[in-house]
């Protein structure tokens, strides 16, 4: 078991958290996510390298995503994110006791299926199932796929080129993430309806186990900055989304007709410090489409706080390179997850116990403020 000091922080709900990974058929055209759910740990073992780094050649990745030495850098980001350990139970058998609800999750730019672990094992540990798509539009920092004969093509991160515009580039990206995002729900409807499904990677797990306890009526999305976008239009574009949660979303990919003629209910939770004027101006419009919406800013808190990396980099170091803000970064996420399900059991309507944390999402409470303070216009104009 690995040292406490190295592990991902706990569920914090009455579930024992599984994980599995699937690839379907189909290249690129397929789906590949990693699967959280609540589980039973008879016979079952821990999987200790479950969180950041499933394969060296993501730590490669990552370090041309970052536009750092090939020398130096891989070694810090396996010391960094290597190290750290989540606390899972890889391939358990699902605790098929009831029919859980089911959240789609998309990363961000340069991230991959295993870089929020600790969203998703909480909201797992809250019983949900939890699919979290690794992106194969270029914007991972590194994710494969494997062909008929079964070789992996490996998919680098996609740096823009001199001079290249990044809107044409990034909405083409959304769209195909959002489209990943909608396969990976319809995958779940199969798993629900007991279709069998080819798995290409080397996982013990029956996924036929899924049948009958996935509840494909309360479905929602939630992504983080570019997944956040994604979330956005993939809520947008299938009806079995109920709601969506943006994470310190990105609204440059998404195209400006877009904004007023998004319906379904949205909940932005912010960091205090990512945003500026055009990225919230676009929220703004998101935002008042419907009633239900909402915006919150997570004050002390930094863009990667609602992913795993204060938690690989943390203390003065993390401040210094940005992964964490001020606040704590176990408070933060713990005021991230609790808001989010008092969304989601709004919209879901889940079983009673999580609107305990209504005021949240009304940005009510100690390191939270509602909307943003960052102002949408300077002069009279946007900026």
């Amino acid at each position: 078991m690995a040292n406490e000091c190295n592990m991902l922080p706990r569920g914090s709900g009455p579930h024992t958290v599984g994980c599995t990974d699937i690839m379907t058929t189909g290249g690129q055209e397929g789906t590949f996510m990693r699967v959280y759910y609540p589980c039973t740990t008879n016979g079952s073992k821990m999987y200790p390298p479950t969180s950041l780094m499933p394969r060296h050649e993501y730590t490669a990745g990552l370090v041309s995503f970052l536009r750092r030495s090939q020398w130096l850098f891989p070694h810090l980001i396996n010391r960094w994110f290597g190290r750290m350990k989540a606390s899972v139970y890889w391939n358990a058998h699902l605790n098929g006791k009831e029919a859980y609800p089911l959240l789609i999750f998309s990363h961000g730019l340069g991230g991959f299926r295993s870089l929020y672990s600790t969203v998703c094992i909480d909201m797992a540990s809250q019983g949900f199932v939890v699919g979290a798509v690794e992106h194969r539009d270029e914007s991972a920092s590194a994710t494969y796929s494997i062909d008929d004969d079964g070789q992996e093509k490996w998919i680098s991160f996609r740096h823009l080129q001199q001079g290249e515009k990044e809107f044409p580039l990034r909405n083409k990206q959304v769209e195909i993430r959002a489209e990943e995002c909608i396969r990976a729900l319809h995958l779940f409807e199969d798993f629900q309806n007991g279709c069998p499904v080819e798995n290409l990677l080397p996982v013990d797990f029956k996924f036929t186990s899924f049948q009958g306890c996935i509840d494909l009526k309360r479905v929602a999305i939630m992504g983080h900055s570019f997944g956040g976008a994604t979330a956005i239009l993939a809520a947008h574009k299938e009806a079995d989304f109920r709601c969506a949660i943006v994470l310190d979303g990105w609204m440059v990919p998404l195209h400006e007709d877009l904004l007023p003629v998004v319906k379904k209910p949205l909940f932005f939770i912010n960091s205090e410090t990512f945003h500026w004027p055009v990225n919230v101006a676009a929220m703004l419009v998101l935002l008042s489409n419907q009633p239900a919406n909402r915006m919150i800013t997570l004050l002390g808190t930094g863009h990667l706080n609602q992913s795993d990396c204060p938690f690989a980099v943390s203390g003065y170091l993390g401040r210094l390179l940005g992964t964490r803000g001020p606040l704590d970064p176990k408070e933060a996420m713990r005021i991230n997850n609790c808001a989010s399900l008092a969304f989601l059991h709004k919209h879901l309507e889940l079983v009673p116990g999580f609107e305990q944390w209504d005021e949240l999402v009304e940005g009510k409470g100690e390191h939270v403020m509602k909307g943003s303070p960052v102002k949408p216009f300077v002069d009279g104009s946007s900026s």
